[in-house]
């Protein structure tokens, strides 16, 4: 009877001892230790006002390699990549539409993974902002010239809001460029308006878009033809 009593007792002691060695190990041991939280909001609104009922979470390394990636309901506000390997990554959430496109998105943030004891939270909440769309605006002539034979110095450019009837976006270019780019503009429908300057400035030339329609994320190519202004069911120089 004593036999059994001195191995249990020594069974308990060895229980004891190796839960203590796990509770110490530097590996990660403690629940939660190298779990990563993401947090998020939409700025200024709300996911269901956004349009996006679901959110990507993506996880990527210091070589820009995709870790690990979470898809889950916008309105959880918050996911968690478990046992994350100690090193630094960057975290970034992207709002996706009912057809799961990329409408909404949020900076990428870099985060530093270590053994703490604790999970790592990137806070303050990741800002989810409507995706940028951009326009490659190209132009020539009706004659089919160069600039210089018309005689065209600079291209100046105006970018029409058609429901606010406003002009959004105004530039003044070489005209050999032969191209203009905008890279940040938000989601809507413009018409872009080309004028050709001549050496004194004076606009002699112009050409005017059909409504381009830009989603977000949309990254559109028009081309437009400069004619003389004022021709007959032509745009004026105006």
């Amino acid at each position: 009877m004593n036999s059994v009593k001195r191995t249990i007792i020594h069974y308990s002691i060895l229980t004891l001892l190796v839960f203590a060695w796990v509770g110490c190990d530097d590996g990660g041991g403690f629940e939660g230790e190298n779990d990563l939280v993401v947090y998020w909001q939409v700025a200024g609104g709300t996911c269901s006002m956004a349009g996006i009922p679901n959110v990507k979470v993506e996880l990527l390394d210091e070589q820009e390699y995709l870790v690990d990636q979470i898809m889950t309901p916008c309105t959880n506000g918050q996911a968690t990549f478990v046992d994350v390997q100690t090193g630094l990554y960057s975290v970034q959430v992207f709002g996706l539409d009912d057809g799961g496109e990329t409408t909404y998105l949020s900076p990428s943030v870099d985060v530093d993974v270590a053994p703490s004891g604790a999970a790592v939270e990137v806070t303050p909440p990741l800002q989810l902002e409507v995706q940028r769309s951009g326009l490659e605006i190209y132009w020539s002539f009706a004659s089919g010239k160069l600039c210089s034979i018309e005689g065209i110095g600079q291209i100046e450019i105006a970018v029409w809001d058609v429901f606010a009837e406003k002009n959004v976006h105004q530039a003044q270019v070489e005209c050999v460029e032969g191209r203009y780019s905008i890279e940040d503009i938000t989601s809507g429908e413009y018409k872009i308006q080309l004028f050709g300057l001549d050496e004194n400035g004076i606009r002699a030339l112009t050409g005017l878009s059909q409504v381009v329609e830009l989603g977000p994320g949309d990254l559109k190519e028009i081309s437009i033809i400069l004619d003389e202004c004022d021709k007959e069911d032509g745009p004026s120089c105006n």
